[in-house]
Protein backbone atom coordinates (compact mmCIF):
# COMPACT_ATOMS: atom_id res chain seq x y z
CA UNK A 1 0.00 0.00 0.00
CA UNK A 2 1.29 3.45 -0.80
CA UNK A 3 2.26 5.66 2.11
CA UNK A 4 -0.31 8.31 1.19
CA UNK A 5 -3.29 5.94 0.77
CA UNK A 6 -4.76 6.93 4.13
CA UNK A 7 -4.30 10.60 3.28
CA UNK A 8 -5.99 10.03 -0.08
CA UNK A 9 -8.94 7.92 1.06
CA UNK A 10 -9.58 9.26 4.58
CA UNK A 11 -10.28 12.62 6.18
CA UNK A 12 -9.35 13.69 9.70
CA UNK A 13 -12.30 14.53 11.91
CA UNK A 14 -12.42 17.30 14.51
CA UNK A 15 -11.69 14.77 17.25
CA UNK A 16 -8.55 13.55 15.36
CA UNK A 17 -10.09 10.30 14.08
CA UNK A 18 -9.94 9.09 10.49
CA UNK A 19 -13.11 8.83 8.40
CA UNK A 20 -13.09 6.69 5.23
CA UNK A 21 -14.21 8.62 2.15
CA UNK A 22 -15.45 5.42 0.50
CA UNK A 23 -17.82 4.13 3.16
CA UNK A 24 -17.72 6.51 6.14
CA UNK A 25 -16.03 3.96 8.46
CA UNK A 26 -14.30 5.77 11.34
CA UNK A 27 -11.00 4.69 12.89
CA UNK A 28 -9.22 6.06 15.93
CA UNK A 29 -5.76 5.97 14.32
CA UNK A 30 -3.94 5.75 11.00
CA UNK A 31 -2.94 2.10 11.49
CA UNK A 32 -6.56 0.99 11.86
CA UNK A 33 -7.62 3.07 8.87
CA UNK A 34 -4.86 1.52 6.75
CA UNK A 35 -6.03 -1.96 7.83
CA UNK A 36 -9.60 -1.02 6.92
CA UNK A 37 -8.59 0.26 3.48
CA UNK A 38 -6.49 -2.87 2.84
CA UNK A 39 -9.13 -5.35 3.94
CA UNK A 40 -12.42 -3.73 3.00
CA UNK A 41 -11.58 -1.81 -0.16
CA UNK A 42 -8.57 -3.89 -1.29
CA UNK A 43 -6.52 -0.86 -2.28
CA UNK A 44 -3.21 -2.69 -1.99
CA UNK A 45 -1.95 -5.21 -4.52
CA UNK A 46 -1.40 -7.68 -1.71
CA UNK A 47 1.57 -8.77 0.36
CA UNK A 48 3.77 -11.65 -0.87
CA UNK A 49 5.08 -14.30 1.53
CA UNK A 50 8.87 -14.23 1.72
CA UNK A 51 8.96 -17.77 3.14
CA UNK A 52 6.96 -19.86 0.65
CA UNK A 53 7.04 -17.33 -2.24
CA UNK A 54 3.68 -18.71 -3.38
CA UNK A 55 1.06 -16.91 -1.35
CA UNK A 56 -0.11 -13.32 -1.62
CA UNK A 57 -2.18 -12.11 1.31
CA UNK A 58 -4.77 -9.33 1.20
CA UNK A 59 -3.71 -7.57 4.42
CA UNK A 60 -0.51 -7.28 6.46
CA UNK A 61 -2.26 -8.97 9.36
CA UNK A 62 -3.18 -11.92 7.15
CA UNK A 63 0.41 -12.03 5.87
CA UNK A 64 1.77 -12.17 9.42
CA UNK A 65 -0.58 -15.05 10.27
CA UNK A 66 0.35 -16.86 7.05
CA UNK A 67 4.09 -16.35 7.64
CA UNK A 68 3.75 -17.77 11.14
CA UNK A 69 2.12 -20.93 9.73
CA UNK A 70 4.75 -21.16 6.97
CA UNK A 71 7.57 -20.89 9.50
CA UNK A 72 6.02 -23.65 11.61
CA UNK A 73 5.62 -25.93 8.56
CA UNK A 74 9.17 -25.17 7.44
CA UNK A 75 10.57 -26.01 10.91
CA UNK A 76 8.67 -29.34 10.97
CA UNK A 77 9.94 -30.33 7.53
CA UNK A 78 13.62 -29.87 8.47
Amino acid sequence: MLADTVDTYADRTEDSKYCCKLCLYTARDKYNMRSHLDGKHMLSSGYPCDICHKSVQKTKQALNQHRHRCAQLHAVSL
